[in-house]
């Protein structure tokens, strides 16, 4: 059986979701929407840049690029300062502000979109729920006394990739597994393991997913993984940290 490694970006929306819900550029093809205006298709390119810039590291571009998107969509039309865009365009400064190490703006700006949102009648529960756990998350940072602390601009002469290679991580992540199969007896099944690594090798936050998601197995999954991770020889990379999940096989048969 294939191990699938799917690696995500936290605290960055992939760009088309990122426009569907802040510029709602996408819609159910039965309904009719109407066609966005001069200064959100404006605001939507800026923020694609932005997205680009921050895939590289490019952080000090990417919050100037953002910054802009903000000016455009808080002097556009609709409500501007107290709309659904512009609390997703303070979410993904928010984002860059976490990686840079500014851990406090970052939160100020987390709670401020999800106040915009919570005061709007039709927002996006998706957006709502992905500021939330991004807010948890930061929570978990300072519990393990973990910092970013991102340049600006790439260092040019750095030999790590800003994220890691996927099939190396997937298969370093992959040698970790006698250490939580033990955490079943009987047929094997499969823990899947939403886990945050930072790029020197520290764990920040691990949650089990699916119907193992508060039993008792997930939970040993979990806490074994955090416990294993730091002493794994993982792929480093520069970014501060990037989010993995990993079906983990737990369960043997037992011995007559």
């Amino acid at each position: 059986m294939t191990v699938m490694t799917v690696i995500s970006i936290f605290q960055s929306k992939a760009t088309l979701v990122l426009c569907c819900i802040a510029l709602s550029s996408c819609s159910n093809p039965s309904e009719k929407t109407a066609p966005l205006s001069k200064s959100e298709l404006r605001a939507k390119a800026v923020i694609e840049e932005a997205y680009k810039q921050k895939q590289v590291g490019k952080n000090g571009l990417a919050m100037t690029k953002l910054e802009e998107a903000l000016g455009i969509i808080a002097s556009g039309p609709g409500s501007g300062k107290t709309s659904a865009a512009y609390a997703s365009c303070l979410d993904d400064m928010a984002s860059v502000n976490l990686r840079t190490g500014n851990s406090k703006e970052a939160q100020s700006q987390y709670k401020k979109a999800l106040g915009i949102l919570g005061a709007l009648d039709n927002a996006d529960p998706r957006l709502v729920n992905g500021i939330e756990k991004r807010l948890a998350f930061l929570s978990h940072m300072e519990n393990r006394r973990i910092a970013c602390a991102e340049p600006s601009s790439p260092k040019t002469d750095s030999s790590l990739p800003y994220f890691p290679d996927v099939e190396k991580m997937q298969l370093a992540i992959g040698t970790l597994n006698p250490k939580v199969a033990g955490c079943a007896i009987g047929i094997p099944e499969a823990v899947t393991v939403r886990v945050f690594i930072t790029g020197d090798g520290k764990v920040i936050h691990a949650k089990a997913r699916g119907p193992h998601a508060d039993s008792d197995v997930g939970t040993c999954v979990v806490k074994r993984l955090m416990e294993a991770v730091p002493g794994a020889e993982l792929p480093r990379f520069r970014a501060c940290f990037r989010g993995f999940t990993y079906p983990f096989m737990v369960g043997k048969h037992r011995k007559k």
